[in-house]
């Protein structure tokens, strides 16, 4: 074969290779990712008004939770105020959650079963009670930077993330309501302090905090400086429990009642019991007194150790 046959052939070769090129670059791709399938956020957040959280194991329902919105205020299963931070970030979820990628074709099945066997059902809805939006929350992906997550009547799950946050998103769903309450116990204005005042069994004054006009007293030492004003508010003007013991102490009201209290607090004109507990924290319960006897009202809340410690232990020992 001459040089001209090989010139030949190798001119036709170069040819077939250039109009296929162009035809696979002119030629329509269909994606296989299902765009309907993978529109998981909702962006106009102002018009959400409820959303439900249901989780799953294995089929049975261990917990819901219903984030209501009523006159500016979320609440939790229509008994308790929600906390602010935990809501700001639901739905800064629920405005940006998207697609991080699709997954493999021989993983679509196995991950299908481990979101059956593991989910959060997350309904959203609006003030009327239309459904903006429902899909399923499965568990974490290996590399805990996204999770398993299917639109409900979709056929394929997907990986999605928060772009911009590295990590997984099980956390900010929670069905569990003791994730989502505001354990604050009280936040007083300035204006609307009274006083504060700590016993201890024998009814002995430890602390007692009160305001007259301007002027801040602890146990009779009047305060006005705005730095020292500042600390005194912090630390005895609100007060925010770390949880329920109802999860860590069940039988703690039944308990408690039968044995005296290590403290009592009175705030403005508000009565509190105080109990030590042998983990380091405290119990404390809201009580009314009433014909000489103290009832527990409420529920039985922890507080951690050191905001104990700050009412004990951090007292402004200097006057001005």
């Amino acid at each position: 074969m001459n040089k001209k046959s090989y010139s030949f052939i190798g001119l036709a070769i170069g040819l077939i290779i250039a109009v296929i090129v162009y035809f696979l670059i002119k030629s329509p791709r269909k994606s296989t990712i299902d765009p309907d399938e993978i529109q998981f956020a909702v962006k106009d957040t102002a018009s959400i008004q409820k959303v439900i959280l249901t989780g799953y194991i294995e089929g049975n329902v261990v917990g819901k939770v219903y984030l209501t919105k009523k006159n500016e205020q979320w609440w939790v299963n229509d008994k308790f105020k929600a906390q602010n931070i935990t809501i700001e970030n639901l739905l800064q979820t629920i405005y940006a959650i998207q697609m991080q990628q699709p997954l493999h074709p021989n993983a679509i099945e196995n991950v299908k079963k481990l979101i059956k066997k593991r989910n959060v059902h997350v309904i959203i809805q609006n003030g009327d009670g239309t459904t903006l939006k429902g899909y399923y929350i499965g568990p974490a992906t290996p590399d805990t930077k996204g999770n398993y997550v299917i639109l409900e009547g979709a056929e394929n799950p997907y990986i999605a993330e928060i772009p911009g946050f590295n990590g997984y998103l099980s956390t900010r769903f929670s069905a569990n309501p003791e994730a989502w309450r505001d354990y604050t116990i009280w936040n007083l204005k300035p204006d609307a302090f009274q006083s504060f005042e700590l016993k201890d069994k024998a009814q002995n004054t430890l602390i007692r905090v009160f305001k007259n006009k301007d002027t801040y007293f602890i146990n009779n030492q009047p305060f006005k400086d705005s730095v020292i004003i500042n600390k005194i508010q912090n630390t005895y003007l609100r007060c925010t429990a770390a949880g329920t013991a109802q999860s860590s102490f069940p039988n703690a009201k039944d308990s408690l009642s039968k044995v005296p209290a290590d403290f009592y607090l009175l705030v403005n004109q508000q009565d509190y019991l105080l109990w030590r507990n042998p983990f380091g924290a405290f119990f404390i319960a809201p009580v009314r007194q009433q014909n000489q006897s103290t009832r527990l009202e409420g529920e039985i809340l922890l507080l951690q150790k050191m905001t104990v410690q700050k009412w004990l232990f951090d007292k402004i020992e200097k006057p001005l």
